[in-house]
């Protein structure tokens, strides 16, 4: 037997070299419900350097890895300020415009508070009329997601499986709002710029006024709003919570002139398409950061690299 360093050990465990034996000696079927025995566990062939080597090993990772988790954090946090600003910026400039020398008056509605003095108050249910008309055949599929709103469903995976009988699906014509009813309080509804249909365990709201898609798109799905659908979603188990269709039409919205919703929606494409690269930079640099910090487990602990006392 070998003297062992238990935190040489705890890395080695963390090593692609390791996970690779772990899975082709177990079965399952996925990555989070797999099974390996310990009659096949235990005949796995793991490398064993010397004990000082371990203890060496352990030094060098310990130093290195500290430094990068270090760096993983900070760019988590970058990342999530990021996302902060997003929201807060949505919840601005859609509550309040962009204009800063508006004139405000108290909207009456709790959760928006003062509102420019120009705009206009109005009740979904006036706006908006409950629609479940089906599908003819041909027309194109979509989807409502959390992070996009209502998308064409070939676009972006989806879990769901299509039913073979589409006869029963709801038509969506652009402009329409499209509500996910047990996930809107996660923020997946949107107004739809497609004409399609969509799954019958989806809410349809056609729109009897003028607007502008974009301003009424950035509205419903900003923090302020997604919190109400939130509150009036009911469940016994989370992540299972439906909003009514009559609650969300008592809901009220806020309504600047149309060519306000039109500028203030230009407003946020532009700053919100600066904010999502900014996200993907970040992104992809916390992604080569954890690739990276694997890696270092996996070529170390197995002596792709020697480590020497005196680089400590």
């Amino acid at each position: 037997s070998h003297a062992v360093d238990l935190q040489f050990i705890q890395y080695l465990f963390k090593s692609y070299f390791f996970m690779e034996e772990y899975f082709r000696n177990g079965k399952g079927i996925h990555w989070d419900l797999w099974t390996t025995r310990w009659d096949q566990l235990r005949n796995i062939n793991i490398p064993i350097p010397p004990i000082e080597e371990q203890k060496l090993i352990t030094r060098y990772l310990k130093n290195k890895t500290n430094h990068i988790e270090d760096l993983i954090n900070k760019v988590q946090k970058k990342i999530q300020v990021l996302i902060e600003q997003r929201k807060s910026l949505v919840n601005h400039c859609v509550t309040s415009g962009i204009n800063k020398n508006a004139k405000m008056k108290d909207s009456g509605i709790k959760f928006i508070g003062k509102i420019p003095k120009h705009w206009e108050i109005k009740k979904i249910s006036s706006l908006y009329s409950h629609s479940s008309k089906r599908s003819k055949g041909n027309e194109i599929n979509l989807s409502v997601f959390r992070d996009y709103g209502v998308v064409k469903r070939d676009d972006h995976k989806n879990k769901n499986v299509l039913s073979e009988d589409l006869s029963n699906y709801k038509i969506v014509n652009k402009g329409d709002i499209v509500l996910n009813k047990m996930k809107t309080w996660m923020g997946s509804l949107g107004v739809s710029k497609y004409q399609g249909i969509v799954s019958p365990a989806y809410y349809v709201l056609r729109p009897n006024f003028v607007f502008f898609s974009g301003y009424v798109h950035h509205l419903l799905r900003s923090k302020v709003y997604i919190d109400q659908y939130a509150s009036l979603s009911k469940g016994i188990r989370p992540g299972q919570w439906d909003l009514g269709i009559d609650d969300f039409k008592s809901l009220k919205i806020i309504l600047p002139p149309i060519n306000e919703q039109k500028t203030i929606n230009e407003f946020l494409t532009k700053k919100l398409k600066i904010n999502d690269n900014l996200i993907k930079l970040e992104s992809e640099r916390l992604k080569k950061l954890k690739e990276y910090h694997q890696s270092l487990f996996s070529s170390i602990v197995v002596g792709k690299f020697k480590i020497c006392k005196d680089k400590l």
